[in-house]
């Protein structure tokens, strides 16, 4: 109520003055537009810092993916090493049956999985460069060749056998 007697008196009042009335509308004009340039400066720029926002998530993720491979390499590289030490150590031994054929059957049977997930993450993180530099297409045909000659190697064991917990431990 009051509100509306505050502004029936400025408008009577400005009628009878011309330029008061004409300063008093082109001020609340500038105060809208000013307001409306804001407003749009402000959502610009937060669209803008919250795609660099979403640009820099994306990146943290890769880095992670790239974190646990370089955590998990050399754990499965130091297995390898203590593996070719223990074969070292028991290739001559006639009371151990392992052959260098054998061990580094058993090597090729781990390189397909550990190949298979290290690809999966590089077309995650999608960088061309890198894909180009190590050819990768090229390293996936390669890995596939080799899975399929494990999968055949091993089709010609009984199922029995294979399913058999005390062989697959053994292998």
């Amino acid at each position: 109520m009051l509100k509306s007697i505050l502004i029936k008196n400025l408008l009577l009042n400005s009628l009878n003055d011309t330029k008061k009335l004409k300063f008093i509308s082109e001020f609340a004009i500038y105060l809208v537009i000013a307001a409306l340039f804001s407003s749009g400066i402000s959502i610009y720029f937060e669209q803008k810092l919250s795609s660099y926002k979403n640009d820099l998530i994306r990146l943290e993720l890769k880095e992670f993916k790239i974190q646990e491979w370089l955590t998990d390499a050399p754990k499965t590289n130091l297995e390898f090493k203590t593996g070719k030490f223990n074969y070292d150590l028991i290739e001559g031994n006639s009371n151990f049956n392992l052959g260098k054929n054998r061990y580094y059957f058993h090597l090729l049977t781990i390189y397909p999985d550990t190949i298979d997930l290290a690809i999966t993450d590089i077309e995650l993180i999608n960088n061309k460069s890198l894909n180009k530099k190590y050819e990768i297409e090229k390293i996936k045909s390669e890995n596939e060749v080799i899975g399929d000659f494990i999968t055949e190697i091993f089709d010609k064991y009984p199922e029995e056998l294979i399913s058999d917990p005390e062989y697959a431990r053994s292998m």
